[in-house]
């Protein structure tokens, strides 16, 4: 074989290997988007990759080139092959990698395996012919990846199955226009002020909730954008790819536009059965394909994202990139309301969500946080900043309601045509999501109908009764069956509760009517409902962020007893001892375990001095709720090192028992102390 064709094989495979990392990490991100399962993908990249390398030694019969340039390039593949296949058995913590190599750092065992590899190369040739050899054949075979990836991505762009809406629940009254705009990640608490919207800040939001229907409770079912627009569009809490949509309701004949800022949601509704060819798509593909530096720019961040060892999510979703197309689509968006012709127009803006650099008056900064909210690490101090930042961006949002309101005004639309002004979902603060569940829970939902007087509804309101809301102001009124939800034109069932659902770990909060708190589902998969919320908030929240558990089940197990057992609880010396042990063996338990741990200790920490605590059936008094205070606050100071993450609200804790464990306090002056740091865990 001749240098020349090895060369190109080597090209061939550190493309494809390069193309596998993002469709691997796009299919794990988001794997309802993509017609290729998971799992399919998973064992392709490693059959590809691991197998071939298995029978070298068999298929070794060529001379390696000494040409210089397909040496080096043979070297940087072996090291990007080695990244490849330690990062993927890195993905799933029940793998031997994980167990094997848990106490050697991601840093030192990256450099030990491509130290490896080149001592290898260099005293085996037998080794390193084999591995030209796979670079040569098996590199072109690899050619499969970006093959998949590029029809995983694009065949779903293509697809336009038929809805499945039958006839007679088509609204053909449906005669007048159709706006829609759901701002990302917007929160009603950060809009308000006194209870009210905050018209200096906010005007144009202050003026639209006036004249409009203003669904004060309203509150999302989802945490995320992926889950929250199907169901907007859908009217069911967890919807399906056979589930209709909006846009299945309204006339055929209705031309409809639709301005989308995720491509995992648009290649959602353009894959589902839902979709019919009616629908003029343009989202953050569309733009891209027209782009092809900017697409460039984002396969970059991947894959730097992937050899960095971790794929943070402000290069993963959060770049400046990700506000790439909202100037383009707010200009489709105003443009479309100068036709007179009845149709259905919907734009889900990017903002207000990260990265947050906009001003106000919409001008960019040349300069950013390297912070996110979307941070497990950010400090608790940090958050002024980001949330300062965060409503800047939230009043560029409504200076572009303004230019919407302008323009429907001046055209005669505001008068003859249905607005619908919402958000998929609030801020979340990822790290503590479970402590600031009203701030990504509760977001503005107003409802601009012709004819009907403005109003502040108080019911509850989610985000799935928009679809059968938007059919009943029209008078129609399709079969209940199809919807989760309910019209918000109507009272809302006495009996109904809120509910906010978590993903990965399928962690459902529900919103209490009664004292207006969020507590664990006791219909969750996880929940347990009633006083052991605050103990599975912490112990659930890595959850968010880790679909696999990291920590031993042998760590775990202790703290799921607390979980999984009513209050009033026991606790005994042998629980405190093994408690000790369980602290000190975690040190040597991966980061992940051991945040989780600390997060669990604390909110143990919590629940201990929240309660009533019993010891053999008796009720402990003053003196003895103390004494067990006392040596939780020690457990916790063990377990505190833990993590220093979450360093600066356990010492913020310690020190608080630390001015207070001298006092003879009563129960409530104990719960009151305690709940004052409640929510100080970030």
């Amino acid at each position: 074989m001749t240098g020349k064709w090895q060369t190109l094989g080597v090209l061939y495979a550190i493309v494809s290997f390069g193309f596998s990392q993002i469709f691997f990490n796009l299919v794990q991100v988001n794997p309802r988007a993509f017609p290729v399962a998971p799992g399919f993908a998973i064992w392709t990249l490693l059959w590809l990759q691991v197998i071939p390398l298995a029978i070298l030694f068999l298929l070794d019969r060529f001379t390696a080139s000494n040409d210089l340039t397909l040496r080096i390039w043979r070297a940087v593949l072996c090291l990007l092959l080695a990244a490849s296949l330690l990062k993927q058995f890195s993905v799933f913590h029940q793998d031997f990698f994980t167990h094997f190599l848990r106490f050697i750092p991601a840093a030192i065992l990256y450099g030990l395996v491509c130290g490896c590899v080149l001592v290898i190369m260099v005293i085996s040739p037998r080794l390193a012919h084999g591995i030209q050899t796979y670079l040569a054949f098996a590199g072109i075979l690899a050619l499969a990846f970006p093959i998949i990836f590029l029809y995983s991505l694009f065949s779903v762009t293509n697809q336009h199955p038929q809805g499945v809406v039958q006839n007679s629940d088509v609204c053909e009254r449906c005669n007048s226009s159709i706006y829609v705009v759901v701002f990302d990640e917007l929160s009603l608490q950060a809009l308000l002020k006194n209870d009210k919207i905050d018209a200096s800040q906010f005007p144009n939001f202050a003026a639209l909730a006036g004249d409009s229907i203003w669904f004060r409770n309203a509150t999302t079912n989802h945490w995320g954008t992926v889950n929250s627009i199907p169901s907007l569009l859908t009217g069911k809490i967890n919807p399906t790819y056979s589930d209709a949509t909006i846009l299945d309701f309204v006339p055929s004949n209705m031309p409809k536009t639709v301005l989308l800022s995720e491509v995992e949601v648009e290649n959602w509704l353009r894959y589902s059965h839902n979709a019919n060819a009616g629908i003029e798509f343009r989202g953050k593909g569309f733009f891209l394909n027209r782009h092809p530096w900017l697409t460039a720019k984002f396969i970059g961040y991947r894959l730097w994202g992937f050899f960095t060892f971790h794929l943070p999510q402000n290069i993963l979703f959060d770049d400046p990139e990700y506000h790439v197309t909202t100037a383009e689509q707010e200009d489709l968006f105003l443009d479309a309301i100068q036709s007179r012709q009845p149709q259905f127009v919907m734009w889900h803006c990017s903002l207000p969500h990260s990265p947050f650099i906009y001003g106000a008056d919409g001008s960019a900064r040349h300069e950013y946080p390297d912070f996110f909210p979307f941070e497990k690490e950010y400090k608790t101090s940090s958050f002024p900043l980001i949330f300062s930042r965060y409503r800047e961006q939230a009043r560029f949002a409504d200076l572009i309601l303004g230019r919407i309101l302008e323009r429907m005004k001046s055209t005669g639309a505001y008068r003859d045509s249905i607005l619908i002004v919402a958000s998929d979902h609030g801020l979340r603060i990822w790290g503590d999501v479970f402590n600031n569940v009203d701030l990504l829970a509760r977001v503005p939902v107003f409802f601009h109908i012709p004819g009907r007087e403005p109003a502040v509804i108080e019911s509850n309101f989610q985000l799935c009764d928009l679809a059968p809301t938007l059919l009943d102001a029209f008078g129609c009124s399709p079969s209940i069956a199809k919807f989760d939800g309910f019209s918000g034109l109507h009272p809302a069932p006495p009996d109904r509760i809120a509910s906010l659902h978590f993903y990965p770990a399928k962690v459902v909060y529900d919103l209490n009517p009664a004292t207006n708190q969020w507590n664990l589902s006791a219909n969750a998969e996880h929940g347990v409902g009633g006083i052991v919320a605050p103990l599975q908030r912490g112990f659930y929240a890595v959850h968010v962020f880790d679909d696999v558990m990291a920590a031993r089940e042998e760590r775990t197990d202790f703290l799921t007893r607390y979980l999984d057992r009513h209050f009033p609880i026991s606790v005994t010396d042998q629980d405190v001892q093994q408690l000790k042990r369980q602290i000190q063996q975690m040190q040597n338990e991966p980061t992940t375990a051991r945040y989780q741990f600390t997060r669990g200790m604390y909110y143990f920490f919590l629940a201990l001095t929240e309660t009533q605590l019993v010891a053999d059936g008796e009720k402990l008094d003053t003196r003895e709720i103390t004494s067990h205070w006392i040596t939780a606050r020690d457990l916790l100071k063990l377990s505190g090192g833990l993590s220093p993450w979450i360093g600066e609200s356990v010492g913020q804790l310690i020190e608080e028992s630390d001015r207070n464990h001298d006092k003879q306090l009563d129960e409530k002056e104990l719960s009151a102390i305690i709940r004052n740091r409640r929510g100080g865990l970030k």
